[in-house]
């Protein structure tokens, strides 16, 4: 915004111009995800979670008060998350997904605790139910947990589903040390 009225004063001139505001970006507007950096955007959804926590999420007086926390917290790589990154809405393509993949392979490991917590509305009501069942019998079904039970954990793992994961800069915020696949996407604070 400082920029935009930088620009503004510079030619008094009333100005418009589009942002994107979905998944993926645009390539020649400013963008909330994608692969030009110069025009990317702060993810406005961030924003407005980080505005509405903000008082919840640890302020740190020093670097000591931020070791001490980070000792006491649980050595466990921690992610919940909804399914998303199927291609269509049916059960078959949400097992090909890569948060079901990851899941799966890792649900015996005592260090890593991830679950999907949410099945969007957009699955018929009957893929839902085979999508639940499944997640249920292979014990990575989770309840939603509020953002305040991530400062319990010292790892998170930032898992995209149909695009880049909102919410990840509140666990940075947060002081969970993030790990991240590259991908050619990008959010601003990348």
């Amino acid at each position: 915004l400082n920029t935009l009225h930088e620009i503004y004063e510079m030619y008094k001139k009333e100005f418009s111009f589009n942002v994107c505001f979905n998944d993926n970006g645009h390539k020649s507007v400013l963008s909330m995800s994608g692969k030009k950096i110069g025009l990317l955007i702060p993810n406005y959804f961030d924003l407005l979670y980080i505005t509405k926590t903000y008082k919840k999420l640890i302020d740190f007086k020093s670097f000591k008060e931020f070791k001490d926390n980070w000792k006491n917290r649980k050595n466990i790589l921690y992610w919940r998350g909804s399914i998303t990154g199927s291609k269509k809405n049916n059960f078959e393509s949400v097992l090909d997904t890569d948060r079901i993949k990851v899941n799966t392979k890792y649900k015996n490991n005592e260090n890593i605790d991830f679950k999907i917590t949410k099945v969007p509305g957009n699955f018929s009501s009957i893929e839902r139910c085979k999508i639940i069942e499944f997640l249920q019998e292979n014990n990575i079904f989770g309840e939603y947990v509020i953002e305040e039970e991530f400062t319990k954990y010292k790892y998170y793992i930032d898992m995209p589903g149909n695009a880049l994961s909102w919410g990840t800069i509140l666990k940075h915020l947060n002081g969970n040390l993030v790990f991240k696949k590259i991908y050619k996407d990008k959010l601003l604070y990348y």
